[in-house]
């Protein structure tokens, strides 16, 4: 990850999720990049100066020397941060939580799902006011009886290694569902190996729960002491079936940490 790109729109939220970013990335990133989209012209002018001006805070925090960059579109929200993305080759995207009402509710618009439908980048989901700390202990919400990729874990074991965290490696089994676990055995092993080629520590957990958000919440009390939680996209509507449901809100409220959507 080294081209970066956060989405804003000027709100106190958004300048919270932008710092957030900004010392996260700043060991490795060499490009960063503030997008806006206004499409009603008049409010462009008003746009590019809010952009400099975070560009210009930004600056005085850059011993490493990142390019820093504005980028206004004044096509649709969508449209425009997709073309931004190809534009300035990003590789992971930031965005805002507006507050504690329900996951989907970013600051980036009602357009929200829809964006992290169609971008093909990881996505780190900044809850509000969070102030950026180390990273010591990511939870990776995984299914073993998937197959991950190498390619995919590549963000997350960029960040655990530039902060030398754990990754604690949690299956949510559901109640009652019959899985196959000589297939869960080798898709363990391979993630096993992936985290020592990475050198990175690791644990695995596994947890028998009514529904994955359940499970998930669960873990994240149980434990209390997690930076980051990651999860994979399996589906396009991945994101729509997960948090379309009543634990949405239960997940934005207590599970307020970071979170890195990778796509696979």
């Amino acid at each position: 990850m080294q081209n970066i790109l956060v989405a804003t729109d000027f709100s106190t939220n958004a300048d919270a999720a932008m710092r957030y970013a900004w010392h996260l990335v700043l060991p490795f990133a060499q490009k960063f990049v503030l997008f806006n989209a206004q499409e009603e012209g008049h409010l462009a002018k008003a746009a590019e100066h809010e952009l400099l001006a975070r560009q210009k805070s930004l600056q005085v925090l850059n011993p490493n020397n990142i390019t820093i960059k504005g980028h206004l579109s004044t096509k649709p929200l969508t449209e425009g941060l997709l073309e931004a993305i190809q534009t300035e080759e990003i590789d992971a995207v930031f965005v805002g939580m507006r507050g504690l009402s329900a996951i989907e509710e970013l600051l980036i618009g009602s357009s929200a799902v829809k964006i992290l439908n169609e971008v093909e980048q990881p996505i780190f989901v900044i809850p509000p006011n969070m102030s950026f700390k180390e990273i010591d202990k990511i939870l990776f919400a995984n299914d073993l009886s998937k197959k991950y990729t190498q390619n995919t874990l590549a963000p997350l074991m960029q960040v655990a290694r530039q902060y030398t965290a754990t990754v604690r490696l949690v299956n949510i089994r559901l109640r009652g569902e019959q899985t196959d676990a000589e297939e869960e055995e080798i898709n363990r092993k391979r993630l096993a190996n992936y985290f020592e080629i990475e050198q990175v520590s690791y644990a695995f957990k596994t947890i028998t729960s009514e529904s994955v958000i359940e499970g998930l919440l669960y873990y994240i009390g149980y434990k209390g002491d997690h930076d980051m939680l990651v999860m994979v996209t399996h589906k396009r509507n991945w994101f729509e079936k997960l948090f379309g449901i009543s634990y949405s809100n239960q997940l934005a409220t207590q599970a307020i940490m970071p979170m890195l959507i990778l796509k696979e």
